[in-house]
């Protein structure tokens, strides 16, 4: 009988996922210039729609760190 491997299957389709996130959590704190005003800690990015893609991001940044954390796009019209 022919035996079949299936774990490297299983460990290849365990890991694709991590690539994706580990992409997008990779772009969230390399691409944006960090602000603090004290109360509110800013994630500047370049463009707009990156400040929409990574806001998930920092909703869950601020739920971990317990520090209120917003992503904005390059001109922020405030910065309180």
């Amino acid at each position: 009988m022919t035996e079949t491997r299936s774990t490297p299957v299983l460990v290849t389709a365990a890991m694709l996922p991590a690539i994706p996130i580990s992409v997008y959590l990779a772009g969230y704190l390399l691409l944006g210039a960090r602000i603090d005003t004290g109360a509110v800690e800013f994630r500047i990015y370049n463009h707009e729609p990156l400040a929409t893609i990574y806001s998930p991001a920092a909703k869950v940044e601020s739920l971990a760190r317990g520090v209120q954390v917003e992503a904005r796009g390059p001109n922020p019209t405030t910065l309180k």
